[in-house]
């Protein structure tokens, strides 16, 4: 397996081979999608354990260990990946459940990169952040 893509389609295979690493579980293999100095954010509670800034590989596999340790995915649909240049951006919906509270919620989401030499270097996701942190009782 490639760890990177460098065409002028990055953004949308590097996008499509994040998308399809992180669901199989394959944690390393993000990993190789990622710049050594991630620009990485997911907005929301700073009581959600996923929630906030990242700027290395690392911190960013640790976040999604902790990420998959606390949901369960009940649905993930990518509907559409754009791309322009380094920029791709995909748009699908997601249900997920709170392995704590059993509690599920439901967000449609945008995921927002850049891809510099076949690595993300900014990762940006917008989804419904109060709906995390209702379910989360937090």
């Amino acid at each position: 397996m490639e760890d990177t893509v460098s065409t002028t389609s990055d953004a949308r295979t590097t996008l499509a081979a994040f998308f399809d690493r992180f669901g199989s579980g394959d944690l390393a293999g993000v990993a190789a999608l990622l710049d050594d100095k991630i620009d990485w954010n997911i907005p929301g509670s700073a009581r959600v354990p996923w929630a906030g800034h990242r700027s290395t590989p690392e911190e960013v596999v640790t976040t999604l260990r902790t990420m998959g340790g606390a949901l369960t995915p009940q649905e993930f649909t990518v509907d559409r990946i754009v791309a322009d240049g380094q920029d791709a951006v995909a748009v699908g919906r997601f249900t997920q459940k709170i392995n704590e509270t059993g509690r599920e919620f439901f967000s449609e989401f945008a995921v927002s990169v850049t891809v510099t030499e076949g690595r993300i270097t900014r990762y940006r996701i917008y989804e419904d952040s109060l709906a995390v942190a209702v379910a989360m009782d937090v």
